[in-house]
């Protein structure tokens, strides 16, 4: 499991901050011609049968699509946040900013393990990362923080509860 591009502190204006009932600071910053390097590699890669599924990071983060991703395949994932390609530049990154920044330009691949090295060169220079693997020995998403403490470990069952319960009063 790679992510692509940087993770920063972008919590402004994001779910996170929504549950609080705040707007927080730092809003996530666009940068077209960063991305568009990130956006045609990842096309290249796709075009070379490289990539086995890809998904964008978007609204909610990384934690929230990577529960998704962990849903949709029905197979675990086993991830390491002190692995991502981070960005410090807008101020320190601590486990749950990295998990729910809303920074654009972000993408979850999954490649097969034969066709890493091929991956990695193609990306060589881009912010690109494995920060784990995907497991089909457990239904889980696990994931690992900034100062190796599990942070999450949930089956996919319990991931789709979650998922499909109501949030009370928001809207």
């Amino acid at each position: 499991i790679y992510v692509l591009g940087e993770t920063a502190n972008e919590l402004g204006a994001s779910e996170f901050y929504e549950s609080f009932h705040r707007t927080g600071l730092n809003v996530p910053h666009v940068d077209c011609d960063k991305f568009k390097v990130v956006y045609k590699a990842i096309q290249t890669a796709i075009e070379k049968g490289l990539v086995a599924s890809c998904h964008a990071v978007g609204r909610g983060g990384l934690g929230i699509h990577l529960s998704y991703m962990a849903m949709a395949g029905g197979l675990g994932l086993e991830i390491d946040l002190k692995k991502l390609p981070a960005n410090e530049s807008r101020g320190r990154l601590v486990t749950e900013t990295l998990l729910f920044s809303e920074s654009a330009g972000r993408f979850i691949v999954t490649i097969a393990q034969e066709k890493r090295s091929v991956f990695e060169k193609l990306f060589k220079g881009v912010a690109a990362r494995c920060i784990g693997s995907v497991t089909d020995l457990h239904d889980h998403l696990k994931i690992t923080g900034m100062n190796r403490e599990i942070v999450a470990d949930l089956s996919i069952h319990e991931l789709d509860q979650a998922f499909n319960k109501t949030f009370g009063d928001m809207i």
